[in-house]
């Protein structure tokens, strides 16, 4: 469901460092657009029962199966 490379996965490790109260966890949703239409963002979220869910390097991502269906893998 997700490929991180190096760069991602050491941004990632730097905000949870810093942030050491915050769950490791990250929700991948469309967010609406405008000129250019939407796209995937991400927000810290916790996953539910209708969620795919995959832990990357110690942290847990998800969204909903209905997106995953339609996007598939995310790097």
């Amino acid at each position: 469901m997700i490929t991180l490379d190096d760069a991602a996965k050491k941004e990632l490790d730097a905000f949870f460092s810093s942030h050491a109260d915050t769950k490791k966890s990250v929700r991948v949703f469309v967010a609406p657009g405008g000129w250019s239409g939407p796209s995937l963002s991400m927000a810290l979220d916790e996953p539910d029962d209708e969620d795919e869910t995959q832990e990357v390097g110690g942290i847990t991502f998800c969204m909903t199966k209905d997106l995953y269906q339609m996007i598939g893998e995310v790097s």
